[in-house]
This record gives C-alpha cells, sequence and structure tokens, in this order.
C-alpha cells in the first residue's frame, strides 16, 4: 500500500473512530458499544450492507476460505491464483465499518434482519495452525521478523538460546509466548477469539464451528445465493497448513494453552482436555 493511500485510510478510521466516540457520549450507541467491545473493529469487521450481512472475522479460524466465499459471492471476485489477496480489502472487495460510515454500521447493528456471523476453532489447533503458517519457516536471525517475535514473545531477548542456534522458533517457545501474551490483542492470530467476538447482550452473533464448517454456513450461503460450486468448495479450505515433524503436545504445554485461552474454552464450547486436536 502505498503511503498516500495508507494516511487515506488512517485518516478515514481516526474520524470513524471519532465519530463513534461522539456517538458514545451523546446518546446510546450500540456501534459504540461494539467497537469497545472488540479488538480491532476495523480489521476484523466486513461489512456487506446489501446482504444485510456482517462477518466477524477470526484468523487463523478458516478465515482465508470465508473471504474468498464473500468475496466471490458477493463481487465476483476470484483470487484463487493468489489466496493471499483475499486479505487485502483493495482486491477482494470486503469492505470494513469505516468504508460504509457510522450511521450505517449502526442501522446495520440495530436491525433485526442482519446476519452477524464469526467462526471459532479448537484453540490447540488454532494455535498449531499459526505456528506452521506464521513461524515454522520464519529465520530468527532475519531483521524483519523481529516485530512480529516482539509481539508473540514480549522481549525478543527472552528467546532460548537453543532456538538462537538453530535459527528457528520452537513449538515450544511459540505456544509459551502466545500463552503469555494472548490476553493483550497484539495480534489476532494467536489473541483470544473471545476478546476478538464481542460477547454482548446488543448483538445476535451465530457462533459457527470450524469442525463443522460447511453445515453452520447454511444461513450465509442463502444469505448469499451461493451456488452448489461454491458450496462443494468448502470441503478444500484454503490456506491450510502441511504437518511438519517436531510439534508435540506435551502436558506442560497443554496445562499453558487451558489457563490462557480459559475463556475461549468455555465460550465457544470446547473440551479444554487436548485430544489431537
Amino acid at each position: 500500500m502505498s503511503r498516500l493511500k495508507s494516511a487515506i485510510k488512517n485518516r478515514k478510521y481516526t474520524f470513524f473512530r471519532a465519530q463513534l466516540s461522539l456517538r458514545g457520549h451523546l446518546g446510546e450507541s450500540v456501534a459504540y458499544r461494539v467497537y469497545r467491545a472488540t479488538t480491532d473493529i476495523n480489521y476484523f469487521f466486513h461489512v456487506f450492507p446489501d446482504r444485510k450481512l456482517i462477518y466477524v472475522e477470526v484468523p487463523k479460524a478458516g478465515c482465508t476460505t470465508i473471504k474468498r466465499l464473500l468475496s466471490v459471492c458477493a463481487y465476483g471476485i476470484n483470487h484463487d491464483d493468489d489466496p493471499e489477496a483475499y486479505h487485502s480489502r483493495r482486491q477482494s472487495g470486503l469492505l470494513a465499518p469505516s468504508d460504509v460510515g457510522v450511521r450505517l454500521f449502526e442501522s446495520l447493528l440495530r436491525d433485526p434482519e442482519t446476519l452477524i456471523f464469526s467462526v471459532v476453532r479448537n484453540p490447540f489447533s488454532r494455535l498449531r495452525s499459526c505456528y506452521l503458517n506464521k513461524f515454522y519457516d520464519l529465520k530468527l536471525s532475519d531483521p524483519g521478523n523481529t516485530g512480529l517475535i516482539e509481539q508473540l514473545m514480549g522481549d525478543i531477548q527472552s528467546l532460548p538460546s537453543s532456538d538462537i542456534d538453530r535459527d528457528q522458533l520452537s513449538f515450544d517457545s511459540f505456544v509459551k509466548g502466545a500463552c503469555t501474551t494472548a490476553a493483550l490483542g497484539k495480534n489476532g492470530h494467536w489473541s483470544l477469539m473471545s476478546a476478538i467476538i464481542p460477547d454482548s447482550s446488543d448483538l445476535r452473533i451465530e457462533i459457527i464451528k470450524l469442525e463443522s464448517l460447511a453445515e453452520g454456513l447454511d444461513p450465509v450461503l442463502a444469505r448469499l445465493g451461493a451456488s452448489e460450486e461454491i458450496r462443494s468448495s468448502l470441503a478444500k479450505p484454503l490456506n491450510q497448513s502441511a504437518p511438519k515433524p517436531g510439534i508435540k503436545w506435551t502436558r506442560p504445554l497443554a496445562e499453558a494453552v487451558r489457563r490462557a485461552y480459559a475463556e475461549d474454552f468455555r465460550r465457544f464450547g470446547y473440551d479444554s482436555d487436548y485430544r489431537a486436536a
């Protein structure tokens, strides 16, 4: 993204937040309460005014597959040759709340006909997927990776010498780092799902489990008028990480995840006792 486009985007979101705050101070505003109840409303919320549809994205919970579905069905845009393009609003066509404006966003949140949905995943398999996709091939010696490591670990100096010698973050170090920073909301790929998805009496959010995605998405597919071809493509999720050696859930790691992600296990109905997630 060019500096000019980035500046325009940031200015638009700054204005959007200012409007939200004003609504919050002047009176009852569902949009303002939702803004306060989630980690990053403009990043995780995708708005489809014409379809009365809102998707609350949870990274590493089938989000590439869902964004493809939405991009293809709502805008006829297909990037199957480059699935990462679905994560670019400019290339996918997906709209953020600041793109539609506070008034329309508020109206959609209040409209009982608006379908708001999110997809969640077993915290164990979500963390494993995050490690394989974001960290397994990452070189610690590359200065370009320092920011991501610091988001995860808090301090890159806390890395064990064995990781530094191998120039690779171990699964053990990743899980410990994720558990330490999960509640801080520094990066949605390993942050608490319960911090991303608002838990508010203002909204009725359809929670769909990735483990039963095709069945759970039926109301969304109906709203989008998805073809049979699109429906069948859900059986082949995008961006799946291939199994890699050296990844093992030890008892201490599983216990750390159980404690750090306790609210995710509780709220979304997952068993916190590890069973080959």
